[in-house]
């Protein structure tokens, strides 16, 4: 088996990039499925791997990340362990799981026969540098576990096995740094489109009660986050009145866009807002190339025209919301 492994890791790092495609997602939900160990570790280094024979000057033998385990949150490693993972960062495409020496990061490993791999290349890796989202991973990481373990004998469609995965992702979504796994299972593929998403859907969309969404809903109100899960958190409570969260969600769009870092999500979100205010979307902006004019200013007049849009869609409903004061979470808490 370990063999095995090792094969297919080779013949991943030495595919043609042309011909690469991206894995499915994996959320918490998922990693603490397939892991036999999680752990939080410090990247000690990472040294290119040895060279096979065959090998000409072109081809990347991948790296060597050599991890000191600071605390395990499942699995047989202990703290002071050091771990040698064979990893990558030649790659986009699929984007395999990158180490930077120094950097503290949660890891999610499948340990087999001393070989030890990341599980979901990128999304096995977790950066994870300060003792407050440390608590939260612990807490989430150990109620998917006790999830898993109360559900691994019942049908897919078992009651008690619903309750158990919906009682899961709500929780994880109540915090910044875990939300975008706990949302991911919970978008229906339906309404992706709809509001000019580009995020890949799941497999099957996991539905919650009334009780549940609100919940969702103060949880972001609470502890609101300015990266991915903000879309996935408009998108699931499209259609769910909330006073409070439609004030947090207009103030988190005001701190975005004054803050002139409009991420790629950000016009779904616009429509998003659009929609609850009873508004029709609007189709995503397209980027035209035009002769001597430079994507970083076709960028800019993009820019200027979503402020034009806000700045009219906040007049027409008398809105008038503070931005928030920052840092707020703004870094991808997923992928």
């Amino acid at each position: 088996m370990v063999r095995l492994r090792l094969l297919v890791f080779v013949l991943w790092l030495h595919a043609p990039l042309a011909s690469a495609y991206p894995i499915a997602p994996r959320t918490l939900w998922s990693l603490t499925q397939e892991a036999n160990s999680i752990v939080w570790v410090e990247v000690e280094s990472v040294r290119m791997a040895p060279r096979r024979a065959g090998d000409t000057w072109a081809d990347d033998p991948g790296d060597i990340a050599r991890l000191k385990v600071l605390e395990s949150l499942m699995g047989a490693a202990r703290p002071g362990m050091t771990i040698e993972v064979p990893s990558s960062s030649a790659f986009i495409c699929p984007a395999p799981a990158s180490y930077t020496t120094g950097k503290r990061v949660l890891a999610f490993l499948f340990e087999e026969e001393g070989e030890w791999w990341t599980v979901g290349m990128s999304y096995g890796v977790r950066p994870l540098e300060n003792a407050p989202e440390l608590d939260v991973y612990r807490r989430v990481v150990k109620a998917a576990r006790e999830a898993h373990a109360l559900t691994a004998s019942l049908p897919e469609t078992s009651p008690v096995r619903t309750k158990a995965r919906q009682d899961w992702h709500v929780l994880a979504a109540r915090f910044p740094a875990t939300r975008w796994g706990g949302l991911h299972d919970l978008i229906p593929r339906a309404s992706l489109l709809q509001y000019g998403a580009f995020m890949p859907p799941s497999a099957s969309s996991l539905p919650l009660t009334s009780a549940q969404l609100g919940q969702v809903a103060q949880d972001f109100v609470s502890a609101p986050s300015l990266d991915l899960s903000f879309v996935m958190t408009l998108m699931l409570l499209r259609e769910v009145p909330h006073r409070n969260f439609d004030q947090m969600a207009t103030r988190v769009l005001e701190t975005i866009i004054l803050d002139r870092q409009m991420p790629p999500w950000g016009f779904t979100a616009f429509n998003l807002m659009r929609a609850r205010h009873g508004e029709t979307p609007h189709p995503p902006p397209k980027l035209v190339p035009k002769p001597g004019v430079l994507r970083a200013e076709m960028n800019a007049q993009q820019f200027q025209s979503l402020q034009l849009e806000w700045t009219a869609f906040k007049q027409r409903h008398g809105l008038k919301p503070r931005p928030l004061s920052l840092p707020v979470r703004s870094q991808p808490s997923g992928p």
